[in-house]
């Protein structure tokens, strides 16, 4: 299973899974993030959307995909 982060062309970013060219979101999860922190529950929504048919709300070249995770940065430091 190939999990990805992605804008769909609503305009909503989603965490979905990938398969046969086309994506599909996992439950209502738009954070890769948010995801991880859902541990077994949210591999346990990832194959349920992967599993599920027919597959897949959107083709790949519908939608825009983004980092997997999105990175954060540190406050920068400043001098004193």
């Amino acid at each position: 299973m190939k999990l990805v982060t992605y804008v769909d062309p609503t305009g909503a970013t989603c965490v979905g899974t990938v398969d046969n060219g086309h994506v599909a979101p996992v439950a209502d999860i738009s954070d890769m993030r948010a995801f991880f922190e859902l541990g077994d529950e949210g591999l346990a929504l990832a194959s349920q959307t992967f599993d599920a048919a027919p597959w897949g709300d959107w083709a790949l070249d519908e939608v825009t995909l983004k980092a997997p995770i999105a990175p954060t940065f540190a406050t920068p430091r400043t001098s004193p």
